[in-house]
């Protein structure tokens, strides 16, 4: 947090860490990541995801993608309420597995991959009955193409892929 309040440049910087901002809506987790802030008028929300392979198998990736609509289709909710000081949202990802950034033809339809951008036309299913924004990309950094079929077009360039952060107003 310390980096972030010399970002803002600013000793003034206010947060909470799993902040309760979902309690008027249904599903499974209340809790926001990360609200921050230095003008109590002002204040930005975060979503993080980390899905990683624990060495055992993969991630879960088809929940994890719907997750990740999720916390996309609640950080508008957030920024959308009436009466609410959030007034921008970004959700932030880093993976150190192929699979989501690559184009497989998930069953899941919640796309993820390198390239997709997301429109209102998409038919991606809603998840708690929360409406998307109307357009967002999925841009992943630190990747690299790729020759080998079984890895996908796009593999990882180091540990990790960094998903540019989707920022919703």
């Amino acid at each position: 947090m310390w980096e972030l309040a010399k970002i803002v440049n600013s000793n003034d910087l206010d947060f909470d860490f799993e902040y309760a901002a979902y309690e008027d809506i249904p599903g499974e987790d209340r809790f926001l990541d990360l609200r921050f802030w230095t003008n109590s008028s002002y204040k930005v929300a975060m979503e993080f995801k980390l899905p990683v392979n624990r060495g055992n198998g993969n991630s879960n990736q088809m929940k994890n993608r719907e997750k990740i609509y999720r916390d996309i289709a609640r950080l508008k909710y957030l920024v959308d309420k009436e009466g609410n000081d959030i007034c921008i949202g970004f959700f932030v990802c880093v993976t150190d597995e192929n699979a989501y950034i690559n184009d497989r033809g998930s069953k899941s339809k919640n796309y993820v991959y390198h390239g997709f951008n997301y429109t209102n036309n998409c038919d991606i299913p809603q998840i708690e009955s929360l409406p998307y924004p109307k357009n967002f990309n999925f841009t992943w950094e630190k990747i690299k193409s790729s020759t080998d079929k079984r890895s996908g077009k796009w593999i990882k360039d180091g540990k990790y892929a960094w998903l540019n952060p989707i920022v919703i107003v």
